[in-house]
Parts: C-alpha cells; sequence; structure tokens
C-alpha cells in the first residue's frame, strides 16, 4: 500500500527550499529593528505634532484622504496575495523567470529595495523629526525633485517584488496599488492647495508628482 501524501510537508518543504524565499527573511530580520524604531519615532513625534497643533489652532496642515492607513493596507494585502500565489503557488505568469539568472533579479531587487527605504527615511525624517515644528511648504530636499517622495518609495518596493519573481500578473496587483497611492495623493494635494494657494499651484507646475526630476527647472 503506497503512503498518503503529506500535503502540508510538501508545501513546508517547497517554501523552505526556495530562493526566494530564504533570501527574504534573511533581509526582513535585518531590517526589522531599524523599521521598529522609525516607528516609535514617529509615534513619539506624532504626539508632538498633535499638541503643537492644538496649542496654535490656526496653524494647520491639509487633511489626509479619509481612510488613508485602511487603503494603502488594503492595497498591500492585494498585491501580496496576487504577488504570493502567482510566485509560489501557481506560477501562471512566472515563465520568463528562468530566462533572467537569479543573481540579476535579487541585485534589481535589492536595488529598488534600497532606494524605496532610503525615500521613505527620508521623507519621514523631513515630516515626522521633532524639530519640524513649523507648518510650511516643504519644496526643498527631496521634496524638490517629486511631490510625493513617501508614496513613491513605496510604490518602488512593490515594483522590487515584481522583478524578483517576475511575476507577470503581479503588475495587475501594482495598477491597482498605483491607483489608490494616485487617489490619496491627488486629495492631499487639493488640501495643499486650498492651504498654501498660489504658493502651491507655482510648487506643481516646478515639481512633477511622481517621476522625479532629474535636472531642475
Amino acid at each position: 500500500m503506497s503512503e498518503e501524501f503529506d500535503f502540508e510537508q510538501y508545501w513546508l518543504n517547497k517554501f523552505s527550499n526556495n530562493r526566494i524565499v530564504i533570501i527574504l527573511s534573511i533581509f526582513f530580520n535585518k531590517f526589522k529593528i531599524d523599521c521598529d524604531n522609525l516607528i516609535k519615532q514617529i509615534k513619539i513625534t506624532l504626539k508632538v505634532k498633535v499638541i503643537i497643533m492644538e496649542s496654535k489652532p490656526n496653524r494647520g496642515v491639509a487633511k489626509e484622504y479619509s481612510k488613508s492607513h485602511l487603503m494603502q493596507l488594503l492595497a498591500a494585502i492585494i498585491f501580496f496575495i496576487i504577488w504570493i500565489t502567482d510566485s509560489f503557488i501557481f506560477m501562471f505568469s512566472t515563465i520568463f523567470e528562468s530566462y533572467i539568472p537569479f543573481l540579476i533579479r535579487i541585485i534589481i531587487f535589492l536595488a529598488l529595495l534600497t532606494i524605496g527605504l532610503l525615500l521613505i527615511f527620508k521623507t519621514g525624517h523631513i515630516l515626522f523629526h521633532k524639530e519640524n515644528v513649523t507648518f510650511k511648504l516643504i519644496k526643498t530636499g527631496i521634496f524638490s525633485y517629486t511631490r510625493h517622495p513617501l508614496y513613491l518609495g513605496v510604490l518602488i518596493l512593490y515594483l522590487g517584488f515584481i522583478i524578483l519573481s517576475f511575476s507577470l500578473i503581479s503588475i495587475i496587483g501594482f495598477i491597482i496599488v498605483f491607483i489608490i497611492y494616485d487617489r490619496i495623493a491627488t486629495f492631499e494635494e487639493y488640501e495643499l492647495e486650498k492651504e498654501f494657494k498660489k504658493e502651491y499651484i507655482e510648487y506643481k507646475k516646478q515639481v512633477p508628482k511622481w517621476i522625479p526630476l532629474i535636472i531642475k527647472r
């Protein structure tokens, strides 16, 4: 009599021997402490911002899009369900994966991940640093190249995952993510335009919404 096939052990072995899973585990364990520290810093500085805004009610910043964090979480869930399902389980659209060496894919992935994280951390430091207590339109630094460097950094992270496994179906998930972030960014720009008026209109003319300027105007 043949032994009963153990599906649980099969999938456990499949994932544990996958090079992409191993690389991701090592990478994310390395950055876990840094991310935790950044989140703590943001929480502390946000409390400082709230106190300052309450003490100066006439000087506020633009409102966030309604349920912005929920929409970003939903975008992440949709993307990673598509990416994980196609990259590790059914592999419907990873047919070109074998044509691109894994080493090249991992180098591109790490490069995009580094760029994305640098944009996120740099923007987070500018927006949430405890010394940044004046409510004014930020047009210098990274904001002189693109109007939404934080969201751009997140989008680059998603792009890196697509390159890592070369999941073509995941492009659909990326498009959904981009539409959500573009909608959030458009709303925030509308609020900023109401807050800063002509100053923000001129800023929009000089700095692109997404694709960074190579040469400043």
